[in-house]
């Protein structure tokens, strides 16, 4: 049987004996409710027709002894020792584990001094033994001792009978405490209704990156490709962005390859990256890293155009160390030249292949040569 139905029973029980017998009669009754060991709530007893007869009698210390074990504490009764009777032993004991809850009320952290003042207590020794085997045992209070601190820190405390006026202190408490968690539920739905917009642009973010992951990884994919190609020409035989009919017996014709292609990098790159095959990579790009993109074009352009006259790369190199030497070709080395009966065209390719972008001349001003003019002419 529990602590609560136990004492409920002893509570009815003492009721009942009390509406049987006169007020007279009364005091036996109310040490032996007072001393029980399990009974610690007394309202009901101050409220039944019989006890409250005692009021204004001189019978009426029975009902303010009640009172101080419903409401009081050893420190009440000491300050009122000398119109209260004088308390059995097992009395003594019961105020002061009621002496204890009041405590519990209000602090759930109980120093030993204050403990021992409030409880008439010399030592700790006896102050702990009485909060173990008359408090703990009994099952009114669960908590640790702690000697390091000299506390003792309360986990649960039972509780005691409501004090005149505490109800209507309890019931704002209450008030305060619903609206509390109104104010608090309208919050958490808001939570909820933030987090499941968030949630949903989570989702949206997250296809976003799994679309531009997948984007990226084609043009690292692309870029890649491209990459091997370009290192794979550089070790291969010359041939560059343009190559040959292998079928000897037909007349050479020219296949042109990879034009357009820088459109499609634009998509994928940097602008400030460069992607390319290095026969073709002007010398100041290779130096410096950077160069103005139309003069590195217009190198590009003129050595192809010399390898279409010649039908080979026009810069010859050994092909052991191939890469290290052709980038030292065409860095350190005079710009290629073809012997070529007709001037006008030698001297275009002369105009286009120079070692420094600030011998170039302008896109404007190379598409006003005369062998450009001449061939416009032709056509």
């Amino acid at each position: 049987m529990d602590i609560e139905q136990k004492q409920a029973e002893l509570i009815d029980h003492f009721v009942n004996q009390a509406s049987t017998l006169k007020a007279s009669a009364l005091w036996p009754l109310i040490i032996e409710a007072t001393s029980h060991p399990s009974l610690f709530a007394f309202s009901e007893i101050l409220s039944s027709p019989t006890v409250s007869e005692l009021e204004g009698t001189e019978n009426s210390f029975c009902l303010d002894v009640l009172r101080l074990f419903a409401h009081g504490t050893w420190s009440d009764y000491k300050s009122n020792a000398g119109r209260l009777p004088q308390l059995v032993p097992d009395q003594v004991l019961k105020l002061k584990q009621l002496t204890v809850l009041t405590l519990a009320e209000m602090n759930k952290v109980l120093p030993y001094d204050q403990l021992m003042q409030e409880l008439d207590v010399t030592n700790v020794r006896e102050l702990e033994d009485f909060l173990i085997n008359e408090c703990m045992y009994a099952g009114i209070v669960r908590g640790k001792l702690d000697q390091l601190r000299r506390c003792f820190e309360v986990q649960f405390a039972a509780g005691r009978d409501l004090r005149p006026g505490q109800l209507g202190n309890m019931l704002q408490t209450l008030s305060n405490w619903l609206d509390t968690s109104d104010d608090l539920l309208v919050s958490i739905q808001e939570k909820i209704k933030w987090a499941d917009s968030t949630s949903e642009l989570d989702k949206k973010h997250q296809k976003d990156v799994e679309y531009r992951v997948e984007e990226v990884k084609k043009s690292l994919s692309l870029k890649a490709d491209i990459d091997f190609r370009g290192h794979e020409e550089i070790y291969s035989e010359p041939g560059g962005v343009m190559d040959y009919e292998e079928d000897r017996s037909r007349p050479k014709s020219v296949k042109i390859a990879d034009f357009g292609l820088g459109e499609i990098l634009s998509q994928f790159l940097d602008p400030k990256d460069f992607v390319g095959t290095i026969r073709y990579t002007s010398p100041e790009r290779i130096d410096c890293g950077m160069c103005d993109e139309y003069a590195g074009d217009i190198w590009s352009f003129g050595l192809s155009i010399l390898e279409i006259y010649l039908g080979r790369f026009p810069i010859e190199v050994e092909t052991r160390d191939y890469l290290t030497r052709l980038v030292f070709a065409i860095c350190m080395s005079a710009p290629p030249e073809a012997r070529v009966h007709q001037r006008s065209f030698a001297t275009s390719l002369h105009a286009v292949c120079k070692e420094s972008q600030r011998e170039d001349g302008s896109a404007l001003q190379l598409s006003q040569h005369p062998f450009i003019l001449q061939n416009q002419v032709n056509q």
